[in-house]
C-alpha cells in the first residue's frame, strides 16, 4: 500500500483578493487515501480515509508523525468520507462499506454516524442509514439549523437533508449542475460547504463550483449558479475551504490548488447609476456578500463619511492658523500628527470588530479633534493679541 502525504499550507496574503505566498510542509505520512479533513478546536486534525479503513485518523499539526493515531473503526464499514463539526467537539461522518473491486459503497450500507470528542473515550453513534443513497461525499451543516445536516451524494446529484435529531433523511436540493456525466461510475458534486445563504459546491467531473441559495430548512430558494469553471479534463475538483474573506480554496487532482472568489458582483457587473447608494443596492450587495464582508464594508463607509465629517475642521483650523501666522514648526506638527491619527482611526474602524477595542478608535478621534482645536485656540488667542 502505498503511503500518503498530508501537507499543511501556510497562507501569506500579500494584498487583499490577489497573489499569495504559499509554504508546503509536510505534516505526516500515512498508510492509505486520505478523503477528507476536519479541524478541532484544539487545533488537531480528523483525517478519513477509504475504501481500506473505517477508523479517523487523528494528529497534531505542531508535533507531525509522532502524533499519529487512529480511532476504533466503525461497525460495518471499510470507509469514511465526510466529516463535518455539527456542535462542539462533535463531528458527524458518513462511512460505508466499499466495493474493493468497483470503490463504490454496496448496497444499504451507507449510514451517518457522529464521534463525540466530550468524553474521555470518543463515544461513536449511528444516525441513521440512508438506503437510497449510492455515494455520499461531502458533508455541511446549516448556521441557525443545528439539527440539520447536508449530504452530497456523487452518483445521484442531489443534496440529502438529514436531521441528526430525528435520524430521518430526504432529498433536500436537486439540481442539473450536481449531476455526473453519464454513464456512472461518473462522479458529480463532490465537496459542499454552506455560507450565509448560500450553499457551495464542487462538481468533479464538470469542473463547476457553484452555489445555491438555501433557507434554514435546507430548501433552495433559486437557482444554482456558476462561480468559475475548471477544464475537468486537465483537473478535477473535489473538496474546498472557504475562508473568512469568502475566498474559496479548492483541492483539485492531481496536483493543484485553486484559489477562487465566492463574492460576485452584486449587481452583475452593471453599475446603478440612478441610484448608487441607495437602500436597494446596500440589500443587494449585503444578499450577495458573506455577512463579515458587508459589515466591513459597512465600516468603510462609515470610517468615510466620519472623514468627510472632520474635514471642514480641519480645513479650518489650517486656515485659521495660516491666517495668524502661527509658526511654521507648530503647523507641521498639528497637521503631522491629525493625518497620521486618522490614518489610525481609518484602520481601526474597518478591522475592530470587537467592542472594547472599539473604544481605541474613540480616543483616536478625540486626540485627532483635540489637535485641530488647539491650533484653532491657538490662532484665536495671537489674533486677539494683534492690532488689527
Amino acid at each position: 500500500m502505498r503511503p500518503h502525504y498530508i501537507a499543511v499550507l501556510f497562507l501569506s496574503l500579500l494584498s487583499r483578493g490577489a497573489h499569495a505566498t504559499l509554504r508546503v510542509r509536510q505534516v505526516a505520512t500515512l498508510p492509505s487515501y486520505i478523503e477528507n479533513i476536519a479541524v478541532r478546536s484544539n487545533g488537531h486534525l480528523l483525517l478519513t480515509s477509504f475504501p481500506t479503513t473505517s477508523s479517523i485518523y487523528t494528529l497534531d499539526p505542531k508535533v507531525g508523525q509522532s502524533s499519529v493515531s487512529q480511532l476504533p473503526p466503525i461497525e460495518g464499514a471499510n470507509g469514511i468520507t465526510g466529516i463535518t463539526e455539527v456542535s462542539p467537539d462533535v463531528f458527524a461522518i458518513a462511512a460505508a462499506n466499499f466495493s474493493l473491486t468497483t470503490g463504490a459503497p454496496l448496497n444499504g450500507s451507507i449510514a451517518i454516524w457522529t464521534i463525540d470528542f466530550g468524553p474521555k473515550i470518543p463515544v461513536l453513534r449511528k444516525i441513521v442509514n440512508l438506503n437510497s443513497a449510492l455515494l455520499l461525499n461531502g458533508l455541511t451543516t446549516i448556521p441557525g439549523s443545528p439539527s440539520l445536516l447536508l449530504a452530497s451524494d456523487s452518483f445521484l446529484g442531489v443534496i440529502f437533508r438529514i436531521d441528526i435529531t430525528q435520524s430521518t433523511y430526504d432529498v433536500g436540493i436537486q439540481d442539473t449542475l450536481f449531476a455526473p456525466p453519464q454513464p456512472l461510475p461518473n462522479v458529480g458534486i463532490n465537496g459542499i460547504r454552506t455560507r450565509g445563504k448560500h450553499i457551495y459546491f464542487a462538481n468533479y467531473a464538470k469542473g463547476v463550483f457553484g452555489r445555491v441559495p438555501i433557507s434554514k430548512t435546507a430548501s433552495a430558494t433559486g437557482a444554482a449558479e456558476v462561480l468559475a469553471q475548471v477544464d475537468p479534463l486537465k483537473y478535477k475538483i473535489d473538496d474546498f475551504a472557504i475562508d473568512e474573506e469568502g475566498n474559496a480554496w479548492v483541492a483539485a487532482h492531481p496536483n493543484a490548488l485553486y484559489l477562487i472568489s465566492t463574492i460576485k458582483n452584486a449587481n452583475n457587473k452593471k453599475w446603478n447609476n440612478a441610484n448608487p447608494r441607495g437602500i436597494e443596492t446596500n440589500a443587494m450587495y449585503q444578499k450577495q456578500v458573506p455577512n463579515s464582508v458587508f459589515c466591513k464594508y459597512e465600516r468603510c463607509e462609515a470610517a468615510h463619511k466620519n472623514l468627510l465629517e472632520n474635514a471642514p475642521l480641519y480645513v479650518g483650523a489650517i486656515v485659521l492658523g495660516n491666517v495668524a501666522r502661527l509658526d511654521a514648526l507648530t503647523m507641521n506638527v498639528a497637521t503631522g500628527l491629525y493625518l497620521g491619527l486618522r490614518v489610525v482611526y481609518v484602520a481601526l474602524y474597518v478591522n475592530t470588530v470587537n467592542r472594547r477595542l472599539s473604544y481605541l478608535r474613540t480616543l483616536n478621534w478625540v486626540a485627532s479633534t483635540a489637535i485641530l482645536f488647539t491650533v484653532i485656540i491657538k490662532a484665536g488667542n495671537k489674533m486677539a493679541s494683534q492690532d488689527w
